[in-house]
């Protein structure tokens, strides 16, 4: 694994938060639900050709809710749904309901009805927030069931509850299908719509006879009733879980189980693979909490996918693999899709961020917990190897703007922030800063923290408090002085950027014996790994760039990596592209021109390339640019380029194959290195 990085206190610096002023959307803490029984009367064509009244409406539906009062004196319920006023043309929307539709009753500890409370009036606010005023309080220490009637407006692009449509023998079929991530449960039903708001769901689903294939989160409980054209299905309720993770599908989808062939088989197979990795890892068992999982490919998605607790949606493309058709980037990119969503069932669905400041405890912990996987699975890709340059440098290079922001952001408060708090930032720099947490603890330590954390938290929600204080035990079971990890790790998750260290050579010979400048901080480093002796004193720090930060050196030291950098390839635990994407341009076109014709592995490679792109955009229209261009032609004659050519005979075992002789990324994307 090569030693651990050194953990930079960066709290010296300050990082200004947003002068923007910003509505404030949270829900008042006074009435915590627990249980919905949702009946969505679903009225959608079969096809173009189906002239079904009231078509894309949920006409007759209606949502009670079962909530207890937090505190006395509580004398109105408050609540989400989107109106027409804040909808498009295309989006879809709850309509107005008046107190006529909306009643509350006071239940007994047997959950019968005990009483009515009267509903004064019902306000809708222009931040889709609905207040139902009462005439009386209502009691902390009593349960109360809310029923409202409503009637919403299914969409037609790809957010809330939607149509979407596919083309059969030339004709045009419909489906309904869901995407309520993160704030666009509120289109479909009146809900408690934020992530730290836990609740049991169970639901009934009418919908026209012609559609064969209906899936929600939980199993069909009972037979279908048949009402004339209709078909009405009840579904078992779910665990306490975020309304957003709600689903629905109402289609005529064939349906795929565990098999070795069509489309699908790849995703099957690797979704088993992931479901057995994180009962293994984890010791948590999926049906401990949902007695079966759905994977869907729906024809226009928005996201790649979404981990809706028992029925997870895809992007066609991102689900469905063909071989002999299909890219090798392809499969690996199934691959990955699936297992990101899968992690997601126990970071995202069993313990969930309490509020979309901290969604990169959903999606960073899911994104590293990916890669974690795929490598175990299909040890031949390399994807391991490959971290460092699909995920660190590539944030690396986003996290360096001033417009960046932290894992943790307090800043996000309205619709816009919380659209925007899902990026690659929250996924991919919240994947690098476990990484290092993971260099420091070593591979089983880091796991005992996340065991640890999805066990304490087990149907809750967090903060990454919550986290760092799983890590911190870890930690101080290893030796390390109590309070110490948290503190330094609090610095890469509550502020933006990240480090730039410049090595000096501290007093005397010793090579161990270091000075780190890191703005105003100064820190001594223990001993790093040297040369074997064949080349005299160089230093490389940070090796299989663990920590997330960046390493300049000062110039003899470079010098001699520069002579050293052929002997790397023998080093497992130096990471050439770490080098190769110094702070300084002049120090590794150097490196590049000393070393790229004996390098063949993808990820230096690679590395060089986005060197090269650089480089070209400079040289793009002088005098010198033919000059360059024969340059780097004659840096790749070598190596992989030689060596690696696409071959038209090639099988897709040959491609990628789980021969660990065979398919790794430095033999199938040696194209992507040359072409591009």
């Amino acid at each position: 694994m090569g030693l651990p990085p050194i953990m930079i206190d960066t709290n010296s610096t300050s990082f200004p938060a947003s002068s923007e002023s910003a509505a404030i959307y949270r829900l008042p803490a006074t009435v915590q639900p627990h249980h919905y029984e949702l009946f969505l009367h679903i009225h959608l064509p079969y096809d173009e050709d189906d002239t079904l009244p009231d078509a894309l409406t949920t006409q007759g539906s209606h949502v009670n809710i079962t909530l207890r009062a937090t505190a006395e004196g509580v004398r109105n319920i408050t609540f989400h749904a989107r109106h027409q006023f804040r909808a498009n043309s295309t989006s879809g929307y709850v309509k107005r309901f008046d107190k006529d539709a909306v009643s509350l009753f006071e239940l007994t500890e047997d959950g019968d009805v005990d009483g009515a409370i009267n509903v004064s009036s019902v306000q809708f606010l222009k931040v889709d927030i609905v207040v139902v005023n009462l005439d009386s309080a209502l009691n902390s220490d009593r349960d109360y069931k809310l029923k409202i009637q409503f009637e919403g407006v299914i969409g037609r692009n790809t957010q809330g509850l939607y149509r979407s449509q596919y083309v059969k023998n030339g004709v045009t079929r419909y489906l309904l299908t869901s995407q309520f991530q993160p704030t666009m449960d509120r289109m479909a039903f009146p809900c408690f719509d934020e992530p730290g708001i836990r609740s049991r769901f169970t639901t009934i689903l009418k919908y026209p006879n012609r559609f064969t294939m209906t899936r929600t989160n939980g199993q069909a409980d009972g037979k279908p009733i048949i009402a004339g054209s209709w078909i009405v299905q009840k579904y078992t309720t779910t665990p306490a879980m975020p309304v957003y993770l709600n689903a629905f599908l109402v289609s005529d989808f064939a349906l795929t189980k565990f098999v070795d062939r069509g489309d699908a088989a790849h995703a099957l197979q690797q979704g088993r693979a992931m479901m057995e990795f994180l009962s293994r890892e984890f010791n948590q068992s999926y049906v401990e909490h949902l007695p079966k999982l759905d994977m869907a490919a729906v024809p226009d998605f928005a996201g790649n996918g979404m981990e809706n607790w028992g029925l997870i949606l895809y992007r066609e493309a991102k689900l469905l693999y063909r071989p002999k058709v299909s890219t090798a980037e392809d499969k690996c990119g199934v691959a990955g899709i699936v297992a990101h969503q899968l992690a997601h069932n126990l970071f995202g669905n069993v313990v969930t961020c309490g509020w979309w400041s901290n969604v990169w405890l959903n999606e960073g912990v899911s994104s590293y917990v990916e890669y974690d996987h795929i490598h175990q699975a299909n040890p031949s890709w390399n994807t391991k190897d490959l971290f460092s340059y699909w995920v660190i440098h590539y944030i690396f290079q986003l996290d360096a703007y001033k417009h960046t922001h932290p894992l943790y952001d307090p800043n996000v408060e309205n619709n816009a922030h919380i659209g925007g708090s899902f990026d690659v930032i929250s996924s991919w720099k919240g994947a690098s800063v476990l990484h290092m947490i993971k260099g420091v603890l070593g591979d089983a330590g880091f796991n005992r923290a996340l065991k640890a954390y999805v066990q304490v938290n087990k149907l809750g929600s967090v903060e990454h408090g919550d986290l760092l204080r799983e890590v911190e035990n870890v930690a101080v079971e290893m030796g390390y002085p109590a309070g110490t990890t948290s503190r330094y790790l609090r610095s890469w998750i509550e502020e933006s950027g990240y480090p730039v260290l410049t090595l000096h050579r501290g007093s005397g010979t010793d090579p161990s014996t270091l000075n780190v400048d890191c703005g105003k901080a100064v820190l001594d480093y223990p001993t790093l790994p040297v040369s074997d002796g064949r080349v005299d004193n160089f230093i490389i720090a940070n090796v299989q760039q663990y920590g997330f930060y960046r390493v300049n050196y000062e110039r003899q030291n470079w010098n001699r990596i520069i002579t050293a950098l052929p002997v790397f390839m023998d080093y497992p635990t130096v990471t050439p592209p770490s080098i190769l994407k110094s702070p300084s341009i002049r120090i590794p076109l150097k490196l590049l021109h000393n070393y790229l014709t004996q390098e063949t592995h993808y990820g230096p490679l690679a590395s060089a390339r986005d060197q090269f792109r650089h480089l070209t955009i400079m040289m793009d229209g002088t005098v010198h640019y033919d000059l360059f261009v024969e340059y780097t032609r004659k840096l790749l004659e070598g190596g992989l380029y030689i060596n690696s050519r696409w071959s038209n005979s090639w099988t897709d075992a040959d491609v990628l194959s789980h021969d660990d002789t065979e398919g790794s990324f430095d033999k199938v994307m040696a194209n992507d290195v040359i072409i591009n």
